[in-house]
């Protein structure tokens, strides 16, 4: 073990000294070491990302008593936000590993959820390991939570979870020479009563703050440290723009800003990097999106119902999507997201046993678990389907009378406001894996943010028809249809935190083999198909 020290520590000193002999210049360190570089050899880098490294390293510059190049105030907190894609990930890998190789530092990684740093943040390190010169991967030592410098323990950098503020107090430089850095990633997602703590572990000297996120929030601290003239002496800002990256989906933000205009919350925020405050007539609010998609699911001892929901296409440009989701006595959890293209004339039929496929895969029971199918026009011929496979539906039409008449214009207003509740009172979560890809779930919440509130109509709550929508140019919303519709039977008095769901709401509902909710074209479309059905 000594004599393998003795190498790690020969190699160090090998590479140290050709860094200090370049000023100890982190671009140099990124293309040399790293090889982040293309196959012809040219920098990988984007020239902001590039600034960003230069402004680090001037913390290290005035230390030496070299001139500083952009961070001339020698800021110790970096603030830094965009849209999807643009690389910052990446920089702070690359940052983690040049702080980690030429300095005796600790570097803790914080993110809302441990997953976001071990599929994210840590997979990048990775990547520029793989890639380094041979010289340097033998100084490091990587497993699935930590990585370590020279086998030195207080040489690492190491994930924290954002669950537990009073675990982050014990954090500090080891020694005079010794640096902390700290690293939040997705910051927008980061509860607010861990700010102090995080902010206080910076009151000692060799210490540094990255943050990085899509701006979601503009309640919390990453918020206030791009927008709060106070916060200005304090953090170098950067607000990474979409012309600045090249690796950006350009055609992606084409067709997202094309779907959903540009003032749509999602583009400013997914595309753009903006902070976009909510709008007073926006049913529902990106932040209370992003935070169901990071809530776990509180155990309440309830056994979930299985429901599989249907929004079917009758071809053309819209989609048929199946949703899947369960019902807890106190929290509904969407599980699963499917999208497809049917043939016009094949929607109904493919489209249940589409349904049918993914609702065996979930384990479904006919005795505990449905179907809800949007049963107007082509998805009657689903639901007809499959009731004569002797599957329970629930028939959905957005326009028949709500629960509550005097609340609720229909069926449709209902189910949409009975989502606005749960997203905003905290019993409606998604999974990770509910979209297929980050373009996906951007998608969903695009049509969820598009759904304007109506008011002067005489009712608590309501919302635009669908014709008003595409008025104002905004494409049906079948994603967020299909997951809404989940939610149709809900009554009124139910929902809210810590309330019980179940009942009548959930399941009792649910019809067997009842061909009368499907209107008479069910029947018609069953005996014209034939044996088909």
């Amino acid at each position: 073990m000594a004599a393998a020290t003795d190498r790690n520590v020969a190699a160090r000193d090998a590479i140290t000294d050709a860094v200090l002999t370049a000023q100890l210049e982190p671009l140099w360190f990124t293309r040399e070491v790293l090889r982040n570089v293309d196959t012809a050899g040219a920098p990988l880098n984007d020239p902001w990302q590039d600034e960003l490294l230069e402004a680090f390293q001037d913390l290290w510059r005035a230390e030496q008593g070299l001139p500083t190049r952009v961070n001339h105030e020698l800021k110790r907190r970096f603030t830094i936000r965009s849209g999807h894609g643009p690389g910052k990930t990446i920089l702070l890998a690359q940052i983690a590993h040049y702080a980690g190789f030429t300095r005796r530092t600790q570097i803790i990684c914080i993110a809302p959820k441990e997953k976001q740093i071990l599929t994210r943040l840590f997979p990048r390190f990775r990547s520029l390991y793989i890639s380094a010169i041979a010289e340097y991967q033998r100084l490091i030592s990587i497993d699935a939570t930590k990585i370590t410098w020279c086998q030195d323990p207080n040489w690492v950098m190491m994930p924290e979870v954002a669950r537990d503020p009073t675990a982050l107090a014990g954090y500090h430089p080891n020694g005079p020479d010794d640096w902390l850095i700290i690293i939040v990633d997705e910051a927008s997602g980061v509860r607010e009563d861990f700010w102090p703590v995080i902010l206080g572990m910076l009151s000692r000297p060799h210490t540094a703050l990255f943050m990085i996120g899509n701006p979601t929030s503009t309640r919390n601290e990453f918020y206030r440290s791009h927008t709060d003239s106070k916060a200005a002496a304090l953090y170098y800002r950067r607000h990474v723009r979409l012309e600045e990256s090249r690796y950006q989906d350009k055609k992606w933000a084409e067709e997202l800003r094309g779907t959903y205009g540009a003032d749509s919350p999602v583009y400013k925020v997914r595309v753009l990097g903006e902070f976009s405050p909510d709008s007073e007539n926006q049913l529902v609010a990106l932040a209370w999106l992003d935070s169901a998609r990071e809530r776990e699911i509180v155990v309440d001892g309830s056994v979930p119902r299985l429901r599989v929901s249907i929004d079917v296409a009758d071809g053309g440009a819209n989609e048929t999507v199946i949703t899947v989701s369960r019902i807890y006595d106190t929290q509904v959890r969407f599980m699963k997201q499917h999208r497809f293209s049917f043939a016009a004339a094949e929607s109904p039929i493919e489209a249940a046993q589409a349904a049918v496929r993914i609702f065996t895969e979930w384990g479904g029971d006919k005795q505990q678990d449905s179907f809800v199918v949007d049963a107007l026009g082509v998805g009657a011929g689903t639901a007809g389907y499959l009731i004569k496979q002797e599957y329970p539906v629930i028939a959905y039409r957005g326009g028949e009378q709500a629960d509550d008449p005097l609340q609720w214009r229909n069926r449709r207003v209902q189910s949409y406001i009975v989502m606005r509740n749960g997203l905003r009172d905290g019993w409606i979560s998604f999974d990770e894996e509910f979209a297929a890809t980050e373009h996906d779930w951007d998608a969903f919440c695009a049509q969820m943010c598009a759904i304007q509130l109506r008011h002067g109509t005489g009712k608590v709550d309501d919302i635009e028809t669908k014709a008003d929508m595409l008025k104002r140019g905004v494409v049906s919303p079948d994603m967020a249809d299909s997951a809404v519709i989940a939610l149709s039977t809900q009554v009124p008095r139910f929902g809210g935190a810590g309330q019980k769901l179940s009942g009548a709401l959930f399941g009792e509902r649910v019809v067997q083999s009842d061909v009368a909710v499907v209107e008479d074209g069910v029947l018609q479309l069953m005996e014209s198909a034939g044996d088909n059905w």
